[in-house]
């Protein structure tokens, strides 16, 4: 069966509008607080101390400042210490996206930063897994055709 005109749409009519002793239509409130990027200076208590995190902060800062579309560089982190590898990941910040990929070969994290194109990876090598009875069967036995 089809609307007919004859009848008025719902929503409309008596009981339909508030009435003239309350204030007009109610809106929810819209989102006010919206998060930005704001820069952040991590608190070093000693700069000596944490040089190699500075020194490594700033060849990031130097080859993003030199990145040109379709080139890609890592940037080695081996060789900081505790206190310098807080700095430096304080610095980097943690933005909305993280990934870990894991395998009997080992875990990688990667970590989306506050800065647009910047990841830091991380990677953990698992002990050795030596392979079941059935994989090395299979291994021992070429297949049919």
């Amino acid at each position: 069966m089809t609307a007919s005109f004859a009848f008025p749409p719902r929503g409309f009519g008596p009981g339909s509008m508030p009435p003239d002793n309350e204030e007009g239509l109610q809106y929810l409130a819209m989102p006010s607080g919206v998060h930005v990027y704001a820069a952040h200076t991590p608190e070093i208590d000693d700069p000596a101390r944490v040089r190699p995190a500075i020194g490594l902060l700033e060849q990031v800062r130097d080859l993003a400042r030199a990145w040109t579309p379709g080139h890609s560089t890592i940037v080695r982190r081996a060789g900081l210490d505790a206190a310098s590898q807080a700095v430096f990941d304080d610095a980097l910040g943690e933005g909305e996206v993280s990934i870990v990929l894991e395998d009997a070969a080992g875990r990688i994290e990667v970590q989306e930063s506050v800065f647009a194109g910047v990841w830091s990876l991380r990677a953990a090598r698992m002990a050795r897994v030596r392979p079941g009875p059935c994989v090395s069967r299979w291994k021992s036995r070429p297949f049919r055709a």
